[in-house]
């Protein structure tokens, strides 16, 4: 974080205004805290787009979708400024996370996807365009770039978070998957901070017995590049979708003693 730069605002709204969160084509994050004690993230819109329609736009419109999306796993929105007061803002939960510096000291190197289609090596330039071609190049070949050919691209996305467990959920784990896979087998897993660790839900989806493009029948299937994401492979309803799931969770919970949960918010219908 920022110090606050002389032409920043102290407070909007009254929410006072700490630092500087970051700064990006749009406008200015703040870090803040609310009357009440809250810690929030104020985003303000530029002041030279002010008079610009389409910009001005655009900014109210992100305003009310982050209003539309609310759940556990958002950073929900607490308040935005009147209709008429300019410049417009909002300020949303702030959920510290952590700097590229912090992350990089925490789990190591980034992955070198992106630098190795390009040629590269990590920290060179590239023209804007052929950077966009290899992101784009990369996101069809797992599935995420929508292609009426692919099926794969009909996704829900990643359905299943990554459990997090403590020593003796571990061992029941490692346990089972011995039990399940052969003596040697290792499971996967990484520090989750306060002696916990993370396991992807992705490995123990598949050593529970669902591969990749595995389907119980016509419609919802998994997908056949990524383990995790759920898609509808032309004919699937919401009911079929979410029986899938079921089963899926079930099927772990019963190998391994673990419970998944959705990533998604899900919206009239429950796991």
């Amino acid at each position: 974080m920022e110090p606050l730069k002389p032409a920043d605002p102290a407070e909007l709204g009254g929410i006072a205004l700490r630092g500087r969160l970051g700064r990006g084509g749009m406008g200015t994050v703040y870090y803040g805290v609310t009357p009440d004690g809250e810690q929030v993230a104020v985003k303000m819109i530029r002041e030279d787009l002010l008079e610009k329609s389409e910009a001005r736009g655009r900014f109210d419109r992100e305003g009310l979708a982050i209003g539309m999306v609310q759940g556990p796993r958002v950073a929900n929105l607490i308040t935005a400024s009147p209709p008429d007061e300019a410049p417009p803002w909002f300020a949303v939960e702030y959920v510290r996370g952590l700097t590229l510096t912090e992350y990089v000291t925490q789990y190591g190197p980034l992955p070198t996807e992106l630098a190795a289609a390009l040629g590269i090596e990590i920290g060179d330039r590239v023209p804007a365009g052929q950077a966009r071609a290899a992101v784009i190049e990369l996101r069809k070949r797992k599935g995420m770039v929508i292609d009426p050919a692919d099926p794969d691209t009909r996704s829900v996305g990643s359905f299943f978070v990554n459990p997090v467990l403590d020593a003796a959920a571990l061992r029941t784990v490692e346990a089972a998957a011995r039990a399940r896979c052969g003596a040697g087998t290792a499971v996967p897993r990484f520090d989750a901070g306060g002696g916990l660790v993370k396991v992807p839900a992705a490995w123990l989806i598949e050593r529970a017995g669902f591969a990749k493009g595995y389907s119980a029948g016509e419609g919802a299937r998994i997908s056949s590049k990524h383990t995790l994401a759920l898609v509808n492979s032309g004919s699937a309803t919401t009911a079929e979708l979410m029986t899938l799931a079921r089963e899926i969770r079930d099927g772990v919970r019963h190998a391994f003693g673990v419970s998944l949960t959705p990533e998604p918010v899900l919206v009239g219908v429950t796991l």
